[in-house]
């Protein structure tokens, strides 16, 4: 017994060593798993699918932000194992939900409007790593799991409620409130922490509130729509359920940065062509928003607003578009947005006459 305890006490500090001989290795890359792992399945998987992965996922990182905090008293052996292992764990689970959240926004909405909320979490998880003495204090995990918790629950209520409606950010946001306040209880009870209960609950309620007022202000994105493709082209043929467009060659910055030059004849359309991918039964209201730049006033002007409705659950998307005709020469743009005004994206395109 008194040998068998000992080996065991060996083991545990032979990879208690280990551990933070290369921890500086091992946790970018578990960091780094969590997001290729979930870059991966946000392509490859449905939308129910990642919400329900991510779900598992943000159960597993509560637990383990649970098991760091727990005192160790006497010879728990299972904690210590477990204290070993669920740093590891907690980091794959938290790059895997902020890489969730920011894949939602990357692909929900424009760079040029969402860029905040897009920043915001890029600097988060990059903050992860860097400022990793910083990041693994309780308080600063909890923020961190609270931003990620929050951002899910807005996106899981629309899926649920398959509706764009403000009402539903709002519930969304509630709930996760109140899940954070349940999981608040036992984390504080557990790390016996009640000393830092103030901190922890304006913690979630500044990110609730700063979430909103995102919302609100359209900075983010209408998730879960998720733009698939939008482009300006010369034509919109539909043959056998297919579209067929006529566009203008592009190199491999064009396809990069998108800006493209449509040469057309006095007359001619140009189209403003969409594909983008919502849950099924989600109805929305698409706009296209025809701009100009005017080189005068150094604004956008809205010359047409155009819109159509779609209807989710297409495995290969809902396509429209629009076409305006007579045009200024100079510099365009299309914004795809909600009827709300949550824009998915902006194409610029810059229009020559023969």
């Amino acid at each position: 017994m008194l040998t068998q305890r000992l080996k065991e006490t060996r083991t545990y500090k032979r990879l208690s060593e280990l551990a933070k001989k290369y921890e500086r290795f091992t946790m970018p890359f578990m960091l780094l798993a969590g997001t290729t792992t979930d870059a991966l399945q946000f392509r490859l998987l449905s939308l129910h699918t990642t919400l329900i992965i991510s779900i598992v996922y943000a159960v597993i990182c509560a637990g383990t932000m649970m098991i760091i905090v727990a005192p160790i008293r006497g010879e728990n052996k299972v904690l210590r194992y477990a204290r070993l292992i669920a740093p590891f764990l907690q980091q794959f689970t938290i790059g895997s939900l902020l890489s969730t959240a920011l894949l939602f926004y990357w692909f929900s909405g424009a760079i040029s409007v969402s860029w905040p909320i897009i920043g915001i979490i890029a600097v988060i998880m990059v903050v992860n790593e860097a400022a990793r003495q910083v990041v693994t204090r309780p308080g600063v995990q909890f923020g961190i799991f609270s931003f990620a918790i929050i951002s899910l629950s807005s996106t899981l209520s629309a899926f649920i409620f398959n509706s764009l409606e403000p009402w539903v950010f709002v519930v969304g946001v509630l709930a996760s409130i109140t899940l954070l306040g349940g999981y608040l209880v036992l984390f504080l009870n557990v790390g016996e922490r009640h000393d830092a209960q103030r901190t922890h609950w304006l913690t979630v309620v500044g990110i609730a509130t700063f979430l909103t007022i995102f919302y609100f202000a359209n900075v983010i994105p209408p998730i879960p729509l998720s733009l698939r493709e939008a482009k300006i082209v010369y034509n919109v043929a539909r043959s056998d359920g297919e579209y067929l467009l006529v566009s203008q060659p592009e190199n491999w910055l064009e396809k990069l940065i998108p800006s493209v030059t449509m040469t057309i004849k006095q007359g001619e359309p140009i189209y403003a062509f969409t594909n983008v991918s919502a849950p099924t039964d989600l109805q929305a209201t698409l706009v296209h928003r025809w701009q100009f730049y005017d080189d005068v006033s150094k604004k956008w002007v809205s010359k047409s607003v155009l819109s159509y409705q779609m209807t989710g659950g297409r495995s290969e998307g809902y396509r429209g578009y629009s076409y305006k005709t007579s045009l200024l020469a100079g510099k365009w743009r299309v914004s795809i947005e909600t009827a709300r005004g949550q824009v998915l994206a902006r194409v610029p395109f810059f229009l020559v006459y023969k």
